[in-house]
């Protein structure tokens, strides 16, 4: 079956060697002193390497209290950067999609060439030394990598990656500069990184074997994303990272119950746009949003985070806990409120519109305001990265991020599924349906979640009104009914007797959508699929508009 590509990232960090008439004027840099290289620099031995990889292999199912120090500050340190980097690019002014984990990546191996005080501050920014960041990006691979076993492809039907890395090294070979080797063995082993070697002289070419490794890498989601203009005279050489990511829903939405409805766009205008429903297990809240996570097939998760009335996406990223994308679904809550015969079990009704957007950042300015600004100064040490004597090397001020998201009936990516333990055990409990409604008909929150680790976060702050089902809405108003009497049983569907969705109490007035007639009674849903009876007039007083 064939699956829909949902996401992408790319992040171009671009590294110039500027000197004498390698660059302009303005760009020439001072020498280090001899004192302060770590030029040849042997960063990690062979061995030391061999060692952590194995160390990495053997420990990359150990969760909880076992999990290892550097995997559980990685968890830690990558929330904190990644939610800062969101709130300091996303925009009411569009629709935002980055992958924080893409720059990360790509700051982690620069951070392996980094020495001085340049190595002092990026491990302050990211949280972790070069060593901790090599072992747990490693282990990141390993855990998001849904291959099959090599001793066992006939697996291979059980097994479907969905998260796709790449990592590249491209050297400018008529610079005259060599890299150090034990840099280079670093990216292959931990990184999986390409080392490619040419003349930066012919641009053209440059760029176009770029942009093909780009489209291969992201599964031609992210195509002529680099260009002659980025490509600054005196460069040395790019480093890129690429992250595409692709699963379907656990649970897909029926495109036959897709409706047209209203969304109201961060501007307060209004649009009519394609929305899917569907029915999920569990809810989560606190105290300024509500939200769910929904599965995906191999494991991923989508976490979906509307904050309540009055309150924009941008407050509520602004006040966040770095902690809740990764946290949300171990507190999504599935059953509360026990007795010594029921409980509560909750569910919720989703209403999501199908979106599909793409966005380019530039982060120097990003990562400076971030901290990070000694490997954009002209007298940067990033001499682990040289294998002889070299002028100055330092990052180029352009630092290209690319994203594109595909949100749609059959997918989008990353889950996870949590079985609360023990209930119905005893036999005797007695489940009492709760149901929550989440619509997302204003703008919401959005992030792409594998083994806890946020690998995209997104807002929809607006619809252009160009995706439609062509069906009717469900949320056009008929009328209202006002409660007569207590104790009234909310259901699931027109002459639905057993499935209850909570009680309706006497001065109520409800919102109707639609009306039906079943076995004597009048039937009022008052939401997506909450429904209320009505004998001869008894219970209930109609008022059409």
């Amino acid at each position: 079956m064939k699956k829909k590509m949902i996401i992408a990232g790319l992040v171009l960090a671009l590294l110039s060697g500027c000197a004498g008439s390698a660059a302009p004027a303005e760009t020439s840099s001072p020498v280090l002193a001899d004192s302060e290289k770590e030029t040849g620099a042997v960063i990690e031995d062979d061995a030391a390497i061999a060692a952590n990889l194995a160390e990495v292999r053997e420990q990359r199912y150990q969760y909880g209290e076992n999990e290892p120090e550097y995997a559980r500050k990685f968890a830690d340190e990558y929330s904190r950067f990644a939610l800062d980097m969101v709130n300091r690019t996303v925009s009411p002014e569009a629709n935002y999609i980055s992958s924080p984990l893409s720059v990360y990546c790509a700051l982690a191996m620069l951070s392996n060439a980094a020495a001085g005080d340049t190595a002092e501050q990026m491990n302050e920014v990211l949280g972790m030394t070069p060593e901790e960041l090599n072992k747990a990006l490693y282990m990141m691979f390993l855990r998001t990598d849904h291959s099959p076993p090599e001793d066992h492809p006939e697996w291979a039907d059980m097994y479907q990656p969905t998260v796709f890395f790449g990592n590249a090294l491209w050297l400018n070979s008529g610079a005259g500069f060599e890299v150090n080797e034990n840099y280079r063995h670093i990216l292959q082993s931990y990184y999986n990184s390409d080392i490619v070697s040419e003349d930066f002289a012919d641009k053209g070419a440059v760029v176009q074997h770029v942009n093909d490794w780009i489209a291969e890498k992201t599964k031609h989601m992210l195509e002529s994303v680099y260009s002659e203009e980025s490509l600054a005279n005196g460069t040395l050489f790019l480093l890129i990272n690429s992250l595409a990511f692709e699963d379907r829903w656990f649970e897909e939405f029926n495109p036959n119950r897709n409706t047209d409805e209203t969304f109201r766009n961060q501007d307060g205008s209004e649009v009519t746009t394609a929305m899917m429903h569907s029915t999920e297990t569990g809810w989560w809240h606190d105290d300024h949003a509500q939200g769910i996570s929904k599965q995906l097939r191999q494991g991923g998760e989508v976490v979906l985070i509307l904050p309540e009335e009055g309150m924009s996406v941008y407050d509520y990223l602004a006040q966040m806990d770095p902690d809740t994308f990764r946290n949300l679904r171990s507190e999504t809550v599935y059953a509360d409120n026990f007795t010594d015969t029921t409980y509560d079990e909750h569910y919720t009704y989703l209403t999501i519109p199908k979106f599909r957007y793409d966005l380019e950042l530039d982060l120097g300015e990003t990562l400076r305001a971030m901290g990070l600004t000694r490997i954009f100064e002209s007298d940067a040490n990033l001499s682990k990265m040289l294998a002889s004597d070299y002028e100055q090397l330092f990052v180029s001020d352009k630092v290209i991020h690319k994203a594109t998201v595909d949100l749609n009936e059959e997918g989008i990516s990353a889950a996870a599924v949590t079985i609360i333990g023990g209930l119905g055990a005893a036999g005797e409990l007695k489940p009492i349906p709760v149901y929550h409604d989440l619509v997302l008909d204003r703008p919401f929150i959005y992030a792409v979640v594998e083994g806890g680790v946020p690998l995209f976060i997104g807002v929809v702050s607006a619809m252009d009104g160009t995706i439609l089902s062509g069906n009717k809405s469900v949320n056009q108003k008929l009328g209202t009914v006002d409660v007569r009497v207590d104790g009234l049983r909310v259901r699931t569907g027109p002459a639905t007797y057993y499935d209850q969705a909570g009680n309706v109490l006497a001065g109520d007035t409800l919102t109707v959508y639609e009306t039906a007639e079943g076995e004597g009674y009048t039937w009022y849903r008052i939401g997506i699929r909450q429904w209320i009876a009505d004998k001869d007039g008894g219970w209930l007083e109609y008022h059409p508009d």
